[in-house]
């Protein structure tokens, strides 16, 4: 008889003010799907939805939020770039959502296109591939993580502001932030 193996997840929707139930839905489908047996946190914030398979906490503080990110085999996770950020510089392939401006949980579709971009470089994986399930079955067997990348003071950072967020940042600066830097090497400000 063989015992199932433990993954560990977090799902995090960060501090956004508006709700994201659709990242939490999707994620406790995807991780109900699994031949696992699964533990870990969903830092569900402004969320009416509650995860069914996962400790529920509305937020985290920075130490909580590192150690969550540390620990986890599995990350779900939005679009934030510093969200997408610590995970990556912590070995991790998240599982990302990009949020959706039409759905009321952004106020523009930016994520989609960070999301893409991190996803042709191997950093992310694309929650909506439709064989999800599997992928993520296949590859926790494997791993997920990556050797963690290293910290350096020089390296180069992204803040997005709320007022460049809201003063009409344009979709394609994502795509000039990724040409200008390796998102090995961003920190997080």
């Amino acid at each position: 008889m063989t015992s199932r193996p433990k993954i560990r997840a977090f799902v995090t929707v960060g501090t956004a003010l508006d709700p994201f139930d659709r990242l939490i839905e999707h994620a406790d489908g995807v991780l109900q799907s699994i031949d696992a047996e699964v533990t870990g946190i969903c830092q569900f914030g402004r969320c009416n939805a509650r995860s069914k398979v996962l400790e529920n906490v509305p937020f985290l503080g920075s130490t909580a939020f590192l150690s969550a990110v540390s620990k986890a085999d599995v990350i779900f996770t939005g679009g934030g770039a510093g969200t997408l950020s610590v995970c990556i510089r912590a070995g991790h392939r998240p599982v990302a959502l990009a949020r959706r401006e039409d759905l009321g949980e952004c106020v523009n579709d930016h994520q989609f296109e960070l999301i893409a971009a991190l996803r042709e470089r191997g950093h992310v994986i694309d929650a909506t591939r439709p064989d999800i399930g599997a992928f993520l079955s296949n590859a926790l067997v494997g791993g997920l993580r990556r050797a963690s990348l290293p910290t350096h003071s020089a390296l180069p950072s992204i803040n997005f502001t709320q007022r460049a967020r809201y003063s009409g940042l344009r979709l394609r600066a994502v795509h000039l932030i990724l040409r200008w830097f390796d998102p090995d090497q961003m920190r997080v400000r």
